[in-house]
């Protein structure tokens, strides 16, 4: 088995633009559970059900833990333009044939003005979310050309606004697929011996935030249950191409898409987009 271990601080930066809506991330009750908690996540427009193979999957595919043959310790810092912070912290690590992983996620503001009525009362409110998590994938196939893992997670969330708290916990599942296609023309970039890479095909299913009630003073929510599939295309070893789609129930679709370049090992632009009722999302971030 391999023990190298492995540090990263991903997203050196992550940035967003946002249309007008009516739900604000982390200012109504659990929403921050549909929203991404990492700062690679914001880069790519949040599509991350094909593409995560990191701690962070344990919230939005625990089946990409599958394929982490190595111990991985993640952290992520992500700021948002209305003065909302996130700092995430992961650590995933091979056990016999699967993988098993824990994260603690904490997103917090100094104060958001209240709005009701789409009118500012004027009034500032605190917010904190807390979100602890563990998840395991096992890879069912290991071939060089098809691979496949499946996992499942499990995830508990405190939110305080104004004082008031609230506990939920929720489960969800998930299954990625990774096929080895053709060899990429003559004229692509080639490894560092010379030979040639592949061009790479990913696919990732997931059904996340199962069960869970939450009321938070008056207002009362549920997790929101998404059914998410997604795929990345690597046409050379330099850049990737991600779709994604996300339905939750009782909200419309989502459409999720990002490009994202490999110039060198430890540099990453991305680029991405986040299409839904009420939201247009135009991201960027560096990693």
């Amino acid at each position: 088995m391999n023990h190298r271990f492995i540090l990263g601080a991903l997203g050196l930066f992550a940035a967003s633009t946002t249309s007008a809506s009516s739900s604000d991330v982390g200012t109504t009750s659990l929403n921050f559970l549909s929203t991404p908690n990492a700062a690679e996540a914001v880069g790519v427009g949040y599509a991350t059900v094909a593409r995560v193979e990191s701690p962070s999957s344990v919230i939005f595919n625990p089946a990409g833990l599958g394929y982490i043959d190595a111990m991985k310790l993640r952290f992520s810092h992500t700021e948002w333009l209305a003065g909302i912070r996130n700092e995430q912290v992961g650590l995933a690590f091979p056990v016999g044939r699967g993988t098993v992983a824990g994260l603690v996620n904490f997103r917090y503001t100094s104060g958001f003005e209240e709005v009701t009525a789409g009118l500012a009362t004027g009034n500032t409110q605190l917010f904190s979310d807390l979100l602890i998590a563990a998840g395991y994938a096992l890879p069912i196939i290991r071939g060089e050309k098809f691979a496949l893992a499946v996992g499942g997670s499990f995830m508990s969330a405190r939110e305080s606004i104004a004082g008031v708290s609230d506990f939920v916990v929720g489960f969800s599942a998930g299954a990625q697929a990774r096929f080895r296609l053709g060899e990429l023309p003559r004229w692509a970039p080639r490894e560092a011996d010379g030979s040639s890479s592949f061009r790479r095909l990913q696919i990732g299913l997931s059904l996340k935030n199962l069960g869970g009630k939450a009321q938070i003073g008056s207002v009362k929510s549920g997790i929101p249950l998404a059914f998410v599939s997604g795929a990345q295309y690597t046409p050379w070893k330099w850049s990737a191409f991600i779709f994604e789609s996300e339905i939750q129930r009782g909200e419309a679709t989502a459409i999720r898409g990002a490009v994202e370049l490999f110039p060198t090992m430890f540099i990453r632009p991305r680029v991405g987009y986040n299409i839904g009722v009420g939201h247009t999302r135009l991201t960027a971030g560096l990693g």
